[in-house]
């Protein structure tokens, strides 16, 4: 038995997949199987259970683990820890969040920072809220980004870190246009492109016009195909601010008498000890998030 295969059964029990952790890994999915069958061998025991395309840990895996994630996780802070102390600032941020956070509210904040700290590398991961928690939930990434609507199970944290205000978002010559740049009023019937039911985007909508029922055209999974449908004149959409601002050749206006608002909230795996290089960067996350 060997520190190193203890590491892969970390990793293959955070992953809940051998395929999984191999690509974390950066090993081929039959050389970590086998890695574990003789770490399994040496020790006499089943440590997983093969679940469909996925693996469990057994009753004696989880006792594994329990006793050896807390020293494996203690050593690699210590490391890290001396490590930024000594000014060594390297290593890997991993992030999950939606498309619109990640493509338009952090870009200006995550490239700053890159360029401030080239030996600092990042890896996004742009999904659904629900896909978010599910990666923050295995480990697979350091923090994720999801909004307040969603409900995280006990193992995870969650900080309410900003407020997203949402607007309309349309074509300059679109007919409902003029009635929404001069009176923040949505005409009656207008074609409306939204997420699909479920996403928390949709959800903010649909609450808000409880008592107008909205003309949904379209139902689009992504920001960025709805916004080009919008150029081409489908009809309207909702977004964040943030992303109505960066959007040439449309236009954007509050609707009048409705508060379509979503709080961003970062989720972290309770008790899980954060790197320095991932916590200074949170740092600046929440101050960028709440400027001004």
């Amino acid at each position: 038995m060997s520190d190193l295969q203890l590491r892969y059964f970390l990793v293959c029990a955070e992953e809940g997949s051998f395929t999984g952790a191999a690509d974390r890994l950066g090993l081929s999915q039959p050389a970590l199987s086998q890695q574990i069958r003789k770490l399994e061998q040496e020790m006499g025991i089943a440590l997983f259970t093969r679940i469909g395309r996925g693996i469990q840990l057994t009753a004696a895996g989880r006792q594994l683990w329990g006793k050896v994630q807390p020293l494996f996780s203690d050593v690699d802070q210590a490391i890290r820890e001396l490590q930024f102390q000594e000014g060594v600032i390297e290593g890997t941020i991993a992030i999950a969040g939606p498309h619109t956070a990640l493509s338009y509210l952090l870009t200006p904040l995550i490239s700053q920072h890159a360029t401030e700290n080239p030996d600092v590398r990042f890896q996004l991961h742009a999904r659904s809220s629900q896909e978010v928690i599910q990666l923050t939930y295995n480990r697979t990434v350091d923090f994720g980004l999801v909004h307040s609507t969603m409900v995280l199970p006990p193992e995870l944290d969650g900080e309410l870190i900003h407020d997203e205000k949402l607007v309309a978002i349309f074509a300059e010559d679109h007919p409902a246009a003029s009635k929404l740049q001069s009176a923040g009023e949505l005409p009656a019937n207008t074609p409306t492109l939204l997420f699909p039911k479920g996403y928390a985007l949709r959800r903010a909508v649909d609450s808000a016009f409880a008592n107008q029922p909205l003309n949904v055209a379209i139902e689009v999974e992504t920001v960025d195909a709805m916004l080009n449908l919008v150029r081409r004149g489908s009809g309207i959409c909702f977004a964040p601010r943030y992303v109505a601002e960066q959007q040439a050749g449309l236009a954007f206006a509050e609707v009048n008498n409705l508060d379509i608002t979503l709080s961003l909230m970062l989720v972290t795996r309770y008790g899980k000890a954060i790197q320095p290089i991932t916590q200074c960067f949170i740092d600046q996350l929440k101050s960028y998030c709440n400027r001004g």
